[in-house]
């Protein structure tokens, strides 16, 4: 009785596979077309520049069990310049539930990009060149809902460029993944990966150069107020702990109010990590001892206005030898 009960089972779980395996070729057959359309118009729709595409497909295997609509060779033009690019990626893929789909309710959830280059940029007047997304259309089209819970980006390149301030940044990380209610004005976001910090400079000052960092951060992001509060924001740089929280607010005259803490930091790794320009004098001296710091920036960010930065420091049994003459400074106690 039971391999007949057995028998029948696996008959049962086979004839459920079968129609799954016919279900996906239903959908790839008859609403690839359809789907893809709805996928395309809905981005442009949303867009303020243009977006151009190798090809799109309708991929049933790559993110499964998701469905995902797959754009290859996506290009969106910088709007500042259109000779340039805001953002290219290799592969992006817009994920969807596989019975969401087939019941007919396209809903976004998931954004995955490979080999992605996004290069945002502020021109000499302080126009912005990602400042692309139209919250509000005149379209009621139901067809595909960005309804976005993660955002996942693998071999990303990041450079920020502002002429405005005289600032540019550039990172580089094999894998970071944002997640969060991307469609409530309202929500928290988070972030963690590790990243190359290729580059971070500002009025002609290169502050790091081809370090490495890991990043930790919540952040309650509030579209209606144009605010970014950092709850928890965990950086290691070079293993050095720090961290950071305080706002961001986007406003006519960008505003800032950060607060930075770090303990017990090593302090000839904190000489190692910055450049000769910066710390040029004490690259002459060999180092022991650890710093804690707390340090404050605050106040807005115009041409005319630049925030104010504050801090204060301790270093306790501290060691310094310079290395040309070899004089020793020995239980160096500072606060500043």
């Amino acid at each position: 009785m039971w391999l007949k009960r057995l028998k029948y089972f696996f008959i049962g779980l086979l004839a459920l596979f079968a129609i799954a395996i016919i279900a996906l070729f239903s959908i790839l057959y008859f609403y690839e077309d359809e789907i893809k359309e709805y996928a395309l118009r809905e981005l442009n729709l949303h867009l303020e520049t243009e977006l151009k595409v190798n090809n799109i497909e309708l991929s049933l295997y790559d993110q499964f069990p998701s469905i995902a609509i797959k754009f290859n060779d996506l290009l969106i033009e910088d709007k500042l310049d259109p000779n340039d690019t805001l953002l290219f990626a290799s592969n992006l893929y817009m994920n969807m539930d596989f019975f969401d789909v087939l019941s007919g309710d396209y809903e976004v959830k998931k954004i995955i990009g490979k080999k992605v280059n996004l290069k945002l940029k502020i021109d000499s007047s302080g126009n912005e060149n990602y400042d692309i997304w139209k919250a509000d259309t005149t379209s009621k089209s139901d067809d595909i809902r960005f309804v976005l819970q993660e955002v996942e980006l693998n071999d990303f390149k990041l450079t920020y460029l502002n002429l405005y301030h005289d600032q540019f940044y550039s990172f580089y990380t094999k894998h970071i993944d944002f997640s969060g209610d991307f469609n409530k004005n309202i929500y928290d976001l988070r972030a963690k990966s590790k990243v190359l910090v290729k580059e971070f400079s500002a009025d002609q000052v290169s502050y790091l150069k081809n370090k490495n960092a890991d990043i930790d951060l919540n952040i309650e992001v509030n579209n209606d107020s144009a605010t970014f509060l950092i709850n928890k924001g965990g950086l290691k740089i070079e293993g050095m702990n720090f961290e950071v929280t305080g706002l961001y607010k986007d406003l006519e005259a960008p505003y800032i109010d950060l607060n930075f803490k770090g303990q017990r930091i090593v302090l000839q790794s904190l000489f190692s990590v910055f450049p000769i320009d910066v710390l040029n004098a004490l690259n002459e001296y060999k180092a022991k001892g650890e710093v804690d710091f707390n340090a404050h920036l605050k106040g807005e960010m115009t041409i005319e206005k630049n925030p104010v930065f504050t801090a204060d420091f301790k270093i306790e049994s501290g060691e310094m030898k310079e290395v040309h003459t070899a004089t020793l400074l020995k239980e160096i106690y500072l606060d500043g």
